[in-house]
């Protein structure tokens, strides 16, 4: 819906996502058919998406706010699959084991009991 009704908007928060960067007002003002167009051909360079240029962009001025939803949709699923990447394969953290001065003589009076 809000790729609908707020056609500019959507397109400004695509952008900047793929930009990584904050979206500004100035990305409202300047999107249209052609930023939109701009955005997704940018979009599957940057993820090796397969090109389709003259398709592209004849559904980004017939179709702009179902290619502007669409991308959208790509890019928050890309962004969930590398948060759920670097959360895999980061190692656990070490953890140290406390050992008291107790259990270090309780357990040497019990190796010294069996010898």
């Amino acid at each position: 819906m809000f790729g609908w009704f707020c056609y500019s908007c959507l397109a400004a928060e695509n952008k900047a996502e793929l930009d990584g960067r904050e979206c500004h007002w100035c990305d409202c003002v300047m999107s249209g058919a052609p930023a939109v167009y701009y955005t997704r051909a940018q979009m599957r360079a940057k993820y090796a998406l397969e090109q389709d240029p003259i398709l592209d962009f004849t559904t980004a001025c017939f179709f702009g706010p179902c290619v502007n939803c669409q991308t959208a949709r790509i890019l928050r699923q890309v962004t969930e699959l590398d948060v759920q990447q670097d959360t895999m394969t980061k190692a656990p953290e070490t953890q140290a084991m406390i050992v008291s001065e107790k259990q270090t003589n309780s357990q040497g009076e019990r190796a010294n009991e069996h010898s």
